[in-house]
């Protein structure tokens, strides 16, 4: 019975906690849909294209068309800055304060004539208005949409439009046509989604299944009762009032659950309205009604499908309940298997994320550009070459610089593998890793020439090729391929003649290779192929997948560039090569990273992720014990009597408990066949994690039998016969 009341009272935890957590959210995503919804206005998205042939007055004119036709404009920019994505607003409209009210942000006015004209959730932004966020999640600023010229920001792109009748609209949209023509359409790319809706919908599909399991639980809770409600039944008492006997005594228990969580949430998130907190505290006390109602429910379901004879002597209510615990633990089991697999790749990922930052150590202060900002005329204005320029100009500077691409070797499909190994073997392709003279120093690399003399590589004009030893009777074949496919660039250098290197790990300087900071090849080729690249190269990796990644490919970029005097003081050094190839505002600081702040920044996500997993787990495997000592212990006092006289008998526990045993291995294997049926991906689930969470499911659920069985305590005979 006390195992039942604490299960009861972690189910009804978690259920508050979950649902507070859940409202949280979801205020959260209501709240940052303010910063795009105007009361009473609906929006479109249009779409200006890039031409050379508009000015910053034809923008001008665009933004006084809307003022004139009674729409509004709203540009929205996402900057990278100091390792969190900002948003940039720019709305159309003549006071800033006019923008925030017509949004409904809450805000306070910073009276000091030194603050800039802008809203922001920043701090220390020295914003004039500076916008409340309750979680401090959200990143804004708000400026007019003069701004966006003033501040030399680029004009293009989407637009949202904001309009309270069509006619405004197809007025703008034709005004707007004589000085933009064509190149400004109507497009649905930009609409948005704050996902308060599907917050909605996961709080819905887990309340479902979390009241299932509690109204089991109740049932169980109350069947223990059995007796005392049947005693209250010869009394008169009614259900509503044995019910609301029940619900007295657990009252006060919900009530400090939900004060204390209150309490709880007001202090943990400081910045939570008075609005919020209300409607936190009446969802409590929905959850609360719900709970009393489902106590009432339970009461009624027991008394009214049975007698009070049933109730007495406990038998036929034991068939329903063990039916009921059965769909319960088939629910249950399915939840556990799911959540202990998905724990299980979570804690994986977050010790190969461990195994990363420990093992980056050495280069966690190299940088590199993540993304390119294409939202600039200098990107519209020249090819990708000019990105090597960067490349180029870094080899005359003292900066470190060290370069490895290595795409072509993430690769772990089999069927690609399989495809790959063929092509080799035909000639056809061959995967290859590009890494600069740098790089060969810093990792030591012992290169031999033709002759199997050592020799050592300079800086050089032209690209060179390293054989794994083992491999050099493909040379011959490799260098056919390879100059197929270089023929439509003939202005890259390349000398073929042939050197090898002895077989060593090769660093990634990446931590995206599935965990693995070295370069690992599934090929039939153990080792890669090294090429060895050259620092005025013609061609850029975003055209061509043999060019050179100065930028934009996330961790797999491969130029690395030491920052260890600091990430800020390391791009200031970079900015001058930046200004002069023209492309300093494609390549920005917001987009600068270090390697180790992306393998300090992914472990600490999979941390928290795991947390919240592991209370989960913990959770229901508590229940799902509870439960199976219930439905076993309901087995064996139903059929106590033919065990006990078995016990008598001198019949082993094995054969007295088979019946149990074989109910509890076919529950078992129809969760796992209710599992596979409901798992898309079937075939990723069958390994051997999933048959050793079934396997200790199996195991665990005979020592909780065994359990049971000493609960019972079916060694006293006598005494049980009696029926005392």
């Amino acid at each position: 019975m006390k195992l039942l009341r604490n299960a009861k009272k972690i189910m009804v935890l978690f259920i508050f906690v979950f649902s507070i957590g859940l409202s949280i959210f979801y205020h959260d995503a209501v709240e940052e849909k303010k910063y795009y919804s105007i009361e009473n206005m609906d929006y479109e998205v249009i779409d200006i294209k890039f031409s050379e042939d508009y000015t910053k007055d034809d923008f001008t004119k665009l933004f006084e068309m809307a003022e004139n036709n009674q729409v509004i404009l709203l540009k929205n920019e996402v900057q990278y800055t100091s390792g969190i994505w900002v948003n940039n607003i720019y709305i159309s409209s003549s006071s800033l304060e006019d923008i925030l009210n017509r949004l409904n942000l809450k805000y306070t006015i910073n009276n000091n004539d030194k603050k800039n004209d802008l809203a922001s959730t920043e701090n220390g932004k020295n914003a004039k208005y500076e916008l409340s966020d309750f979680l401090n999640n959200d990143h804004f600023n708000i400026y007019t949409i003069d701004k966006l010229i003033d501040n030399n920001r680029y004009l293009y792109a989407d637009y949202l439009v904001y309009y309270s009748n069509e006619t405004n609209l197809n007025d703008f949209m034709d005004d707007s046509k004589v000085i933009f023509g064509d190149d400004l359409i109507l497009t649905e790319t930009g609409m948005m989604d704050f996902h308060e809706t599907s917050i909605l919908q996961i709080g819905i599909i887990v309340f479902l299944i979390t009241f299932m399991i509690y109204i089991v639980i109740e049932l169980f809770y109350v069947y223990n009762k059995a007796k005392k409600i049947s005693i209250m039944q010869l009394l008169g008492i009614s259900d509503k009032r044995i019910a609301f006997l029940f619900i007295k005594k657990e009252l006060p228990f919900y009530l400090l659950l939900a004060l204390v969580l209150l309490v709880l949430t007001n202090f943990l998130i400081p910045n939570i309205t008075l609005s919020i907190l209300i409607s936190i505290a009446i969802l409590c006390l929905i959850i609360i009604s719900i709970f009393c109602i489902l106590t009432l429910v339970s009461v009624i379901v027991i008394n009214h499908l049975y007698s009070m004879v049933d109730l007495l002597k406990s038998k036929s209510i034991i068939d329903f309940l063990t039916k009921v615990g059965t769909y319960g633990k088939l629910i249950l089991n399915v939840l556990f298997i799911l959540t202990a697999l998905v724990a299980f790749s979570t804690t994986s990922q977050f010790v190969e994320h461990q195994d990363i930052v420990d093992n980056t150590q050495r280069y966690a202060n190299y940088g590199y550009f993540t993304h390119i900002n294409m939202s600039n005329e200098q990107y519209n204005d020249q090819d990708h070459t000019a990105l090597n320029e960067l490349y180029k100009e870094l080899q005359k500077t003292e900066l470190d610089t060290q370069y490895i691409e290595s795409a072509q070797y993430i690769i772990t499909a089999p069927e690609d593998i399989e495809y790959t190994n063929a092509a080799i073997e035909q000639g056809e392709y061959f995967p290859i890793i590009s890494v600069n003279v740098n790089y060969l120093n810093m990792n030591n690399i012992t290169i031999y020439d033709s002759k199997d003399k050592l020799v050592t590589f300079n800086e050089e004009e032209f690209e060179r090729f390293l054989f794994p030893k083992e491999y050099v009777e493909y040379y011959d074949a490799f260098k056919e391929f390879y100059l197929n496919e270089q023929a439509e660039y003939p202005d890259v250098k390349s000398n073929f003649d042939l050197y090898t290197y002895e077989a060593t790990k090769l660093p990634t300087l990446s931590t995206s290779n599935s965990g693995s900071t070295a370069v690992d090849s599934k090929f039939i080729l153990k080792e890669p192929i090294i090429r060895v690249i050259y620092s005025d190269y013609p061609v850029n990796y975003i055209d061509d997948m043999y060019g050179i990644s100065t930028a934009g490919v996330g961790e797999e970029t491969g130029l690395k560039i030491d920052a260890s005097i600091g990430k800020e003081a390391t791009y200031d050094r970079i900015l001058p090569i930046l200004k002069e190839a023209n492309i300093d505002k494609i390549l920005t600081i917001d987009s600068f990273t270090t390697i180790g702040e992306v393998a300090g920044l992914k472990s600490s996500n999979t941390e928290m992720i795991l947390y919240v997993e592991s209370i989960v787990l913990i959770l229901i495997f508590a229940i799902y014990s509870v439960m199976t000592f219930e439905i076993d212990s309901l087995f064996i006092e139903k059929s106590k009597r033919r065990m006990l006289v078995m016990t008598f008998l001198g019949f082993k526990n094995k054969d007295i408990f088979k019946s149990i045993f074989i109910y509890n291995l076919k529950l078992l294997a129809m969760s796992v066949g209710i599992f596979i049926a409901i798992n898309i991906f079937v075939t990723s689930i069958i390994n051997i994690v999933f048959i050793a969470v079934v396997l200790g499911m199996f195991i665990y659920e005979q020592i909780i039998l065994m359990i049971a069985i000493r609960y019972i305590r079916l060694d006293k005979v006598a005494t049980l016969l009696k029926g005392e």
